[in-house]
């Protein structure tokens, strides 16, 4: 019998926050699945928001070669993408999805059955859980099924029940925020037959963790406190009024936030300077870790039990994994991921690099950030500003990328760039071809310039 797949996508949750063991988050559930399965510690989402992320890892391509984006906050499949749902489909699946409503995911999941709700007030605690617990009832479904649990609850502005607001469940507001989610993880698994269905826990990106200790003091910036009256007051006042009222509760979130950092009693290091106060909307784009590498977890029947793999993968390699795992045939076309069935049974596999593109900047739609990652270095620059914002950073030696290299590291700048450039010029799509061209015919006469 073909196993059932559940996939809850955690929406803006970077990795770490899975995985580390020194604080009083309560992740019971999250942590017996990694006990169970397989984790990958150093996985790398394709970009820092959800389309872009969604775009690449269900056609198993880099954004750059799975979609093109017509609008802001749209995404079409190429022509000659795979479209993994589709495949799964063919080889007798029944898909489902519970997803926000978004005007992005009408064709990128329009081959699922979905129950959509919406995006800015409806969560776990207020009715959707319940939702999700009758859709995997067994009398809701047909399997073998697939079924896409994407949830916002994680992302910010970060709100959870009362009793969740406690010690007991976290030392700051997103770690009491993640036992709460785990409890309903918790509620799902209770409804499957664990003995025929593979569990898959990911996030679609990162993002800044806005708390630090201070000298034995957790002072946290996610201000849960101005969260539950906004979600009730967008319920209640016209559209038109909304963005007034997400400008004034940033401008409110704004003044809070240098007032607490007058307050803090130490020099803070870049890598809390940018946690605090950064967002992944702002001008200058950036591919720190915190945005895109996510947790992913896989377990089920049959999987290496407790299995931790610290490999560089790609969320580009999670359809293809599946696909190998159930034994299904796919057709590839100019595939960026790769099945990683041989790194779940210990064999040595090369590494490769994986690529990540930004969210494009809503006051400048033009503006964007791309680049490349490695097990040793991070490369990434502005799209329109290349020469001004170039980063690079020695991963193995500066893990929190606080110290920029590419003003004093030219050689490494200039291969990275040239990985950076190769893999770009592999677009199939004619008119894209001939615009690629002319963009790496300059790139490397500045090369050579240098």
């Amino acid at each position: 019998m073909k196993p059932n797949i559940l996939f809850i996508v955690l929406d803006a949750l970077p990795a770490r926050k899975c995985y580390e063991n020194s604080s009083l988050i309560k992740i019971p559930n999250i942590k017996k699945l990694i006990k169970d399965g397989v984790v990958f510690k150093k996985a790398i989402s394709s970009g820092d928001e959800t389309p872009v992320s969604f775009a690449s890892m269900f056609t198993a391509k880099f954004p750059f070669r799975g979609a093109i984006r017509p609008s802001l906050w749209t995404y079409k499949y190429r022509r000659d993408s795979n479209n993994y749902i589709k495949i799964l489909k063919k080889n007798g699946y029944q898909a489902y999805a519970t997803i926000p409503m978004l005007t992005a995911w009408k064709e990128i999941f329009s081959d699922l059955e979905i129950d959509y709700y919406l995006s800015h007030s409806d969560r776990l605690y207020n009715g959707l859980g319940e939702k999700i617990l009758k859709k995997i009832n067994e009398n809701k479904i047909n399997e073998p099924w697939f079924y896409l649990v994407h949830l916002l609850d994680s992302h910010k502005p970060i709100n959870y029940p009362d009793e969740f607001d406690t010690d007991e469940f976290g030392v700051d507001e997103y770690e009491r925020m993640m036992s709460y989610v785990d409890t309903w993880i918790g509620k799902f698994l209770k409804k499957i037959d664990l003995e025929n269905t593979i569990i898959i826990i990911s996030a679609d990106h990162g993002d800044y963790i806005r708390t630090i200790n201070d000298n034995g003091k957790v002072i946290s910036f996610e201000y849960k406190n101005m969260s539950n009256p906004t979600q009730k007051i967008r319920k209640i006042i016209p559209k038109k009024l909304q963005p007034i009222l997400i400008k004034s509760l940033l401008i409110m979130r704004n003044i809070i936030t240098k007032i607490k950092l007058q307050k803090i009693g130490r020099e803070l290091t870049a890598f809390e300077k940018r946690s605090l106060a950064g967002a992944r909307s702002y001008t200058n784009h950036f591919l720190f870790d915190e945005l895109i590498n996510v947790p992913l977890i896989i377990s089920g029947p049959g999987f290496k039990k407790g299995l931790e793999i610290n490999n560089i993968v790609g969320l580009v390699d999670l359809f293809p994994t599946i696909c190998d795992i159930l034994k299904i045939n796919q057709i590839n076309s100019q595939q960026d991921g790769i099945s990683l069935v041989d790194l779940m049974e210990g064999k040595n596999v090369q590494e490769r690099v994986i690529y990540s593109e930004t969210s494009l900047n809503l006051k400048n739609k033009n503006e964007g950030g791309f680049g490349i990652r490695t097990s040793k270095y991070k490369y990434f620059k502005s799209a329109s500003k290349n020469e001004k914002n170039i980063h690079l950073y020695d991963l193995e030696k500066d893990p929190f990328e606080e110290i920029n290299l590419a003003k004093n590291n030219e050689k490494v700048v200039k291969k990275m760039e040239n990985i950076l450039v190769k893999l770009l010029s592999s677009v199939t799509n004619d008119n894209e071809k001939e615009f690629i061209k002319k963009q790496i015919e300059k790139k490397r006469k500045k090369l050579l310039d240098n």
